[in-house]
């Protein structure tokens, strides 16, 4: 045992120390070949996850994470994020921020992601809260709602798959001057389509927090439109809902 180590015990706590430090073991030649020979244990291990841009004070589901990332919290600074390449793109009534990298967070943000009733939701929306009129097969029919305490506040309905997944309603009223809320995403990851006549925003992906880039396209996707001031966000991360079924949704949201 290290002499650096045994310095930072207290001569009650230095026995004990050095027990355990003796069951200390290496794992065998046999035993590494047996975990790496794991079926699907390296796929997962490489796979990469969008992750939220913030630090959460509550526990959530590691699902959720998806959609904020998203639909971004800008916290870099104006010097920043042009030397990353940073544009802007307008789809109808949303601007989106392009970027090519996602800049580094030097401080951490703490936000609130309440789960809470529907009738709590709606008094806390500034704004009428309105649910899909359809719901492709394979999701729940009950949403559970939450609330992202910022400004302005986000409402969330959530409605899980029977394969794991999820499909997620976002809405908040329309970015202003002071506004939180900002659609943050990758370079080639956006195109326009109709909803209900209207111009709206379809992203595939979403940021990877490990290594700052845009991923996740061939399963992640968001519709994004505004309706009499408010923005919705209708994100799908599932294998069994298709672009088609969230633009269904999205269409029967009124």
């Amino acid at each position: 045992m290290n002499e650096s180590i045994l310095d930072e015990f207290e001569a009650d706590e230095l026995k004990l120390a050095q027990h355990l430090w003796g069951l200390r073991r290496q794992p065998s030649a046999e035993l590494k070949q047996r975990v790496r020979a794991i079926p699907g244990r390296q796929a997962q291990a490489a796979r990469p996850w969008p992750r939220f841009r913030l630090v959460w004070s509550k526990p959530v589901l590691a699902a959720l994470t998806a959609l904020l990332v998203m639909v971004g919290l800008l916290f870099a600074s104006p010097a920043a994020l042009a030397t990353l390449g940073q544009f802007e793109k307008i789809i109808g009534q949303i601007h989106l921020t392009i970027l090519d990298v996602l800049p580094p967070r030097t401080d951490p943000i703490v936000v609130e992601s309440t789960p809470v009733s529907l009738a709590d939701a709606q008094a806390a929306a500034p704004f009428e809260l309105t649910s899909p009129a359809y719901l492709p097969a394979g999701l729940a029919a009950e949403a559970q709602a939450y609330i992202i305490e910022l400004e302005p506040p986000i409402i969330k309905l959530l409605w899980r798959d029977t394969a794991g997944g999820f499909v997620q309603l976002s809405m908040h009223q329309a970015n202003g001057e002071t506004s939180q809320i900002e659609n943050v995403v990758g370079s080639e990851s956006s195109d326009t389509i109709l909803i209900n006549g209207q111009e709206a925003a379809i992203i595939y992906g979403g940021w990877d927090e490990t290594n700052r880039t845009w991923s996740h396209q061939d399963r992640l996707v968001t519709i994004i439109w505004v309706v009499d001031g408010v923005q919705y966000n209708l994100l799908s991360y599932s294998t069994l809902i298709s672009p088609a079924d969230l633009r269904a949704m999205a269409q029967s949201v009124q």
